[in-house]
C-alpha cells in the first residue's frame, strides 16, 4: 500500500503467479485496480476474474472463452 501511495500509483500490475483472492480484494479496498499478466490457461482466467481483477494480459486471447474475462474497463 505504502509502494503504490509513494509511487503515485492507480493500479498494481502483477504477474499472476503472485496473486490470490486477498491480495486482490486488499488492494481494491485500498482504492487501486489490479491488472495482472500472463496466465495463459483458462482456468486460472477465469479464476482471477473471479477475483474482480481488472485486466488480464494474457497470449492465449484465440484459446480463452471470452465470458471467462472479465468486463473492459471503462476509459478515462
Amino acid at each position: 500500500r505504502e509502494r503504490l501511495g509513494g509511487l503515485e500509483c492507480v493500479a498494481l500490475d502483477a504477474d499472476h503467479q503472485y496473486l490470490d483472492s486477498d491480495t486482490v480484494r486488499r488492494v481494491h479496498e485500498a482504492g487501486y485496480r489490479v491488472l495482472c499478466y500472463t496466465p495463459n490457461e483458462p482456468e486460472r482466467i477465469a479464476m482471477l476474474a473471479g477475483w474482480d481483477v481488472d485486466g488480464i494480459i494474457t497470449d492465449a486471447v484465440d484459446h480463452v472463452p471470452a465470458d471467462s474475462l472479465p468486463p473492459p474497463l471503462p476509459l478515462a
